[in-house]
């Protein structure tokens, strides 16, 4: 009696390593946390607390969250000038949270970029710049509002290649130096908070996910499936 691999099998076998093909290599999320004091910062908005008050010296958390797997996400430039330009998507995937007083508010990702460069210019560095900006917040009646915030590298570490590293901490004073603002506007009224941020904490973090079988892996794991199904058939062959 001869022994076949039924054609569903071999089908199934077949589809599992196209749906395996058919996944990204690999994505990174990659969680930035930083800290400080507010300056030159006011709420006249009453978006963190009461309308009308200063925020200087008030501590802030901001986090973002970057998804580089999104087209439009991520943009890179190894310039040869100091004067660089960088794109943006329209629709970008940067989350940004700004804390201030025990308030979070979230920028939502409908406009922003993010953006690492080699400047090789008068003053060589690496430059990243992460902005989250919207025309809305938390489903309220705000618009034009971001939290845009730049890190500079003299060593010219922070960059290797078109990745970032996976892990980066570093507090005030130490290798990088800092700059960033933010903006909410009320629309119903005109009023804005804002202000500028004085770093003394920052991080990096990719949060990356169990890598998808390459394709040789995937073509064995579909033989070895196959192959299973094949020897259960036999076995049933055999013991009827």
């Amino acid at each position: 009696m001869s022994l076949h691999l039924r054609p569903v099998a071999v089908v199934a076998a077949l589809a599992a390593v196209a749906a395996l093909q058919a996944l990204p290599a690999h994505a990174t999320v990659y969680d930035v946390h930083i800290t400080g004091t507010l300056s030159g910062a006011w709420d006249n908005a009453g978006i963190f607390g009461p309308a009308r008050t200063l925020l200087n010296g008030k501590a802030f958390a901001i986090r973002y969250r970057v998804d580089d797997a999104v087209p439009g996400a991520y943009v890179f430039s190894n310039t040869p000038s100091e004067r660089f330009t960088v794109g943006s998507a329209a629709t970008n995937p940067v989350l940004g949270w700004l804390t201030v007083n025990g308030i979070t508010r979230q920028v939502q990702p409908l406009q922003g970029s993010f953006y690492v460069a080699n400047n090789h210019g008068a003053t060589p560095r690496d430059v990243m710049g992460i902005d989250a900006r919207s025309d809305d917040f938390d489903g309220g009646t705000y618009y034009d509002d971001w939290i845009s915030f730049s890190v500079f590298d003299a060593s010219r570490s922070l960059v290797d290649g078109l990745s970032l590293p996976a892990a980066l901490t570093d507090s005030v004073p130490g290798a990088l130096s800092f700059n960033g603002n933010f903006r909410f506007q009320n629309s119903r009224a005109g009023y804005l908070a804002s202000g500028e941020f004085n770093t003394t904490g920052f991080s990096i973090t990719a949060q990356v996910p169990p890598p998808v079988p390459e394709p040789t892996t995937a073509l064995l794991l579909a033989g070895g499936l196959a192959g299973l199904a094949w020897r259960r058939r036999a076995l049933a062959v055999v013991q009827a």
